[in-house]
């Protein structure tokens, strides 16, 4: 049953209340669907992007990235792979005064990108700092401006260099078409031209990659966008047409979607002073929450219904939002989230992609060090450099799901939360996954609640824990961004929930 804001009943399954009371008593956790066990590769990564800062050969970043034990990285990075040139190192577009905004945007970065990289940027040096983390980068190939003899040239120059990519991403976003650039829609007007073209620089590649290469093409975000969808626009069309329009060919292997939320695209208006409103900031996290939970939860399903057997690379996603601007070149209303909000949409992302198999790859835009609000390195006044709380819940994923553990989803069995603005979507206060390993097991658990719970651990593991943390962020105004700082917390035959937390438990043998 579905219970409205207004109390009437509206459906079938969990109960989906406008914003329950807060509950009360200890908290049992339940397993839910069935479990599995996880790759041993993590499928937790980061755009880590060379491109924007001095970042390849820089010891204090890469000590300080190096434990975050990121799966994947990419290169070049997003937009900016489109106009790669890789002979020369260098990113090319000249603007013309038809150009979209967003071409022009990056036309003006390239110069200033150009001068601090003099001699290049190159993937074989990219892929020693990505093997020195840890972690596989995902080379992504310019099907935009470059032609696919030269891909295959490049492709041939990294075999001879013993630096052959494993994993290969076919260009970026051209169902964006750099958002209604007129030179880019002519050349990608539709996801069929789009795969025709792309399958000739597959052709022409393969040969030069490994034996076991994997090949993604790109995907629109689907029934993710559907806060994009709302008005009219240029995005429209080309989101519904691109998916439903692609084929499932035997020539790729995974598909790629980007996943971004705008929070104040996600709200019917944005008022300047909703940081000093406690409930317009409830609403807007509840609309948050919901996005990322049954909206990344519906898009992901609706990708593995449309490519049926391939793998699913998130190459981009963050729950800031990444929108570009419109054909106007305004900006939708931002509201900026705060702290407690990214950790929280983050947390439940990475419980969402946790549940699909399918989903291989997932890298969070993005892991550099420069002051933006993508950015999720801070400095911590010592030479050094930390994450902020949601770069630690990527890590602590990362962490958790590495060398192949038994994964089981467990949740409270309680009413479900619904979205106040977008009619189906909902979440659950409490989520959790149980990673069981050889040499032990972690539950991580999201209370995303303005009450702390006790959680009854059972027969969660065996014995005592070794460690429980715990972050939390129980003030949703508190827009000061800060190195994350877990505290340690008493763990026996329960263990407290702060508000508004994320918290991990080790068990050890």
């Amino acid at each position: 049953m579905t219970i409205s804001r207004r109390g009437a009943l509206a459906g079938a399954g969990a109960f989906v209340l406008a914003r329950p009371a807060a509950a009360q008593g200890p908290l049992t956790l339940e397993p839910t669907g069935e479990g599995r066990t996880l790759p041993q590769r993590s499928s937790s990564g980061a755009s880590v992007e060379a491109e924007y800062e001095i970042l390849i050969g820089d010891a204090a970043k890469t000590a300080s990235l190096a434990p975050l034990a990121l799966a994947y990285t990419r290169f070049p990075g997003g937009t900016p792979s489109n106009y790669y040139e890789w002979r020369s190192g260098h990113f090319l577009l000249e603007a013309k005064p038809e150009s979209s905004q967003y071409s022009k945007a990056m036309a003006a970065i390239f110069p200033g990108i150009n001068r601090a990289f003099k001699d290049g940027l190159r993937f074989e040096d990219y892929l020693a700092f990505s093997t020195s983390l840890g972690a596989e980068p995902i080379l992504v190939a310019n099907t935009t401006t470059s032609t696919p003899e030269e891909q295959a040239a490049w492709m041939a120059d990294l075999a001879a260099k013993g630096a052959g990519p494993k994993l290969v991403e076919m260009g970026n976003e051209p169902w964006i078409a750099e958002a209604g650039d007129p030179d880019l829609v002519r050349r990608w007007p539709d996801s069929p031209t789009e795969q025709a073209v792309v399958k000739t620089y597959v052709g022409a590649m393969r040969p030069h990659l490994p034996e076991d290469v994997k090949i993604c093409v790109e995907a629109a975000p689907g029934e993710f966008a559907r806060w994009l969808k709302r008005g009219e626009g240029y995005f429209t069309p080309r989101l519904d047409a691109w998916n439903r329009e692609m084929e499932a060919a035997d020539w790729f292997d995974a598909v790629a979607p980007h996943h971004y939320s705008s929070p104040g695209a996600l709200l019917p208006s944005v008022d300047p002073a909703i940081l000093a409103d406690e409930v317009a900031l409830a609403k807007a996290f509840d609309a948050l929450m919901a996005c990322w939970d049954d909206g990344l939860h519906a898009s992901l399903t609706e990708l593995e219904r449309q490519f049926p057997g391939k793998e699913i690379w998130v190459t981009e996603w963050n729950p800031r939002g990444g929108e570009p601007p419109d054909a106007s070149g305004k900006l939708p209303t931002h509201f900026e989230p705060t702290p407690t909000f990214m950790l929280h949409a983050t947390a439940r992302a990475l419980f969402g992609y946790l549940r699909h198999a399918s989903v291989t790859a997932h890298n969070f835009f993005m892991f550099n060090f420069f002051d933006s609000p993508w950015c999720c390195m801070r400095p911590d006044g010592t030479g050094g450099y930390g994450p902020e709380p949601h770069g630690l819940a990527v890590s602590w994923f990362a962490q958790a799901t590495a060398g192949a553990p038994h994964y089981r989803r467990m949740i409270e069995k309680a009413p479900r939360i619904a979205s106040p603005y977008l009619a189906g979507q909902s979440y659950g206060a409490v989520e959790a996954a149980h990673l069981q390993h050889r040499e032990g097991a972690t539950l991580l658990v999201q209370n995303a609640a303005p009450a702390s719970r006790a959680l009854a651990l059972g027969d969660l593991s065996k014995g005592k824990p070794a460690m429980a943390e715990t972050l939390s962020l129980p003030h949703m105004a508190d827009a000061e961004r800060r190195i994350a700082a877990p505290h340690p917390i008493e763990a026996g035959a329960s263990v407290e929930l702060p508000a508004y937390s994320l918290t991990r438990i080790l068990w050890r043998g």
